[in-house]
């Protein structure tokens, strides 16, 4: 269900957004056009990130999952962290 709610909440703002950006800028010129192409492409790779991440889901991690120390010394020494 929250997944549905997710695409349905975009849907909306791409569909309000659109029409905010037409009658904030008219499309009467070329660079409306290239402008309104790119929110387009913008928007529309959000909408299809958000349906990729719900098709994926978020993953899991074992019961009981430990991380190796030595990937752990690696990270820490990288960015000079202290346990």
């Amino acid at each position: 269900m929250a997944t549905l709610a997710r695409i349905f909440y975009v849907s909306m703002v791409y569909m309000h957004t659109v029409y905010m950006h037409t009658m904030w800028w008219p499309l009467a010129t070329i660079g409306s056009f290239i402008h309104f192409f790119i929110f387009l492409s913008w928007s529309y790779a959000t909408l299809n990130i958000s349906i990729l991440a719900a098709q994926v889901g978020g993953g899991y991690v074992p019961r009981n999952w430990k991380i190796d120390p030595e990937v752990k010394a690696t990270f820490q020494n990288v960015c000079n962290g202290v346990e």
